[in-house]
């Protein structure tokens, strides 16, 4: 989560000039692309969620179901872009 926003010092620290960068995120609204996604990413980790501890079988399913309601909405990941210049 916290690599995107050290590129530009990354490539800064690798001797490039011109640096920039960007982020951006999408609202995904219920029943859309990214909410399908994100329903079947914590689908085939749900073992392992619930296993933690940190989150109850039925908090898990409330929570999947959340997802297809109609007022739903999330925010994506968040997708980094930098670029630079050999000097």
């Amino acid at each position: 989560m916290r690599y995107g926003r050290l590129l530009p010092q990354r490539l800064q620290s690798n001797g490039l000039g011109s640096i920039g960068a960007e982020a951006s995120a999408s609202i995904w609204k219920a029943r859309s692309a990214g909410a399908r996604l994100l329903k079947l990413s914590c689908q085939e980790l749900r073992k392992p969620m619930i296993g933690s501890g940190l989150i109850s079988q039925t908090e898990f399913d409330a929570d999947i179901r959340r997802v297809d309601e109609q007022d739903f909405l999330t925010l994506s990941p968040t997708l980094w872009t930098a670029w630079g210049q050999v000097p």
